[in-house]
């Protein structure tokens, strides 16, 4: 007898199959550095913008982040949606405006060493965006494992070993074809993703109510949040500002564009996309506002699949198993390109760059897998030993993830805004002096974010998390504004 759990898994196994055909039909091709990377910049405006939305929405970053929240923060929420395309339209419209050739300023570590030619600054960069991604990496495969344990028994090994066989596998998907084989396999993953949403809607409507509210009661249920209102006037303030920055600082962002065949197809492909991606954050929402106001408490993933698949009928056999391969879809489609954006930093032209270009593709292959590898096998250590703690550190974790994207991003708002502007990049001299100030209040703005994360799992306050972002961001800015004031400053 087939039950939900036999149909997901056979879902999961045939969507694995169709990802695996189109990797191997890349790996067929010789991949230069240029393909694995960007695709040969061979992108077009469908392909950007299906790309586009598989990796900027979810399980970890957006699902579980709404179902989470839905009770503290309730139509807030959607401010989310809004700020976030406002924030990536700002982006491709000065990439636009400005010209800028992009696929010879690859990363966001690029572009300031052309501005302020200082290695030890644009390594610094690098590296934060490094560990940045391998955060994200992170979050989503504590997702994935916590999505698998679903059919798993309740034991750290075999959490643990979910957690592994998650990354190796979205590895050697990477690995055969790299950004073609994502790009290609995105628009799979996009049905798969919109499915997934869809069913979740529909059982919002479908389920029955269990707080005795009447439709009108429902309405007004759905206007209910339970933080204070100076609290929601800070939250909003800190996701205005992080999604309307951030766009500029995910080297994700800046690999996908110059993947694209200019910066036109680019912008048009980031239009296509923002229905798309409205159309998943609100539906996401709404969905999880209407089971809130009929009562449910939805606040981990397995909680929500196991309420499902108890309903029967329907929810049981056709919304779950399509809730299980949407949420797995969502998981490999976010961690897939963490991880080759991992890669494509590490090939700035202050990185790796010569010696990446200067290798044959099975060394290439060779030297990209193993570097992975190791990350990955880090990273599972990290799982087994802080298993425990985990939960509580997610939420504390999120906020420091984008926190330490947001602090970087006053640098390249202002070479943008400067190049729109006069219509040519202008540096300013990287002496002594000021390479100690830029140098210095980076470091700085993150030590601010770790700290913050850390008091708030500690004291179980968000808040700490909320107001150290917009304080690392102040720190570089004004670290800008006195390097600019200072042009002669110099340590002697």
């Amino acid at each position: 007898m087939f039950t939900p759990e036999i149909i997901s898994i056979c879902g999961l196994m045939l969507s694995s199959i169709v990802f695996y055909m189109y990797a191997r039909r890349v790996d067929r091709e010789t991949l230069t550095l240029n393909g694995f990377m960007v695709a040969d910049s061979t992108l077009t405006k469908s392909q950007f913008s299906n790309t586009f939305v598989a990796s900027n929405f979810s399980l970890g970053m957006a699902v579980v982040y709404f179902m989470g929240n839905v009770k503290t923060l309730g139509l807030f929420l959607f401010l989310s949606p809004a700020t976030y395309l406002i924030g990536h339209f700002f982006f491709g419209w000065l990439i636009r405006e400005t010209n800028m050739d992009i696929k010879n300023c690859r990363t966001l570590s690029d572009l300031v060493y052309l501005i302020f030619p200082s290695r030890a600054v644009a390594l610094l960069i690098t590296v934060m965006t490094v560990t940045s991604y391998i955060m994200l990496v992170f979050i989503e495969l504590y997702i994935g494992s916590v999505l698998f344990s679903f059919f798993l028994p309740d034991n750290i090994l075999y959490q643990t070993i979910s957690f592994l066989g998650i990354g190796i596998l979205v590895l050697l998907y990477v690995r055969l074809g790299g950004y073609k084989a994502i790009v290609a396999t995105d628009k799979w993953q996009l049905f798969l993703m919109m499915s997934s949403i869809l069913a979740v809607f529909i059982y919002s409507v479908l389920c029955p109510i269990v707080n005795g509210s009447d439709v009108k009661q429902l309405l007004i249920n759905t206007t209910y949040y339970s933080e204070q209102n100076w609290f929601i006037v800070v939250f909003a303030g800190w996701l205005i500002l992080v999604n309307s920055v951030t766009a500029f600082a995910q080297v994700a962002n800046w690999q996908r564009f110059s993947a694209s065949q200019n910066n036109d197809i680019s912008w048009s492909g980031l239009i296509h996309s923002s229905w798309k991606v409205l159309l998943l954050f609100a539906l996401t929402i709404v969905a999880f506002l209407l089971l809130s106001a009929k009562g449910y408490n939805t606040y981990s993933v397995t909680t929500f699949l196991q309420l499902v698949k108890d309903t029967g009928g329907i929810s049981s056999y056709v919304l779950f198993p399509i809730l299980v391969v949407g949420f797995a879809s969502l998981v490999f489609s976010s961690a897939d390109v963490a991880l080759i954006a991992i890669g494509y930093a590490l090939t700035d032209q202050n990185s790796f760059l010569k010696y990446f270009s200067g290798i044959n593709e099975k060394k290439l292959r060779r030297v990209l897998t193993n570097t992975t590898l190791i990350i990955l096998l880090i990273l599972t250590a990290i799982f087994y030993l802080q298993f425990a703690g985990l939960q509580e550190w997610l939420m504390p974790l999120i906020y420091t993830t984008y926190g330490q994207l947001a602090v970087l991003t006053p640098i390249p708002i202002y070479v943008l805004l400067k190049l729109k502007k006069h219509g040519e990049m202008r540096p300013i001299e990287a002496n002594r002096g000021n390479v100690f100030i830029l140098f210095s209040s980076i470091v700085l703005a993150c030590l601010v974010l770790f700290v913050g994360g850390y008091f708030a799992k500690v004291t179980g306050n968000q808040l700490y998390s909320l107001l150290v972002m917009p304080l690392g961001v102040l720190i570089v800015l004004c670290a800008i504004i006195n390097i600019k004031k200072l042009k002669n400053f110099n340590f002697e």
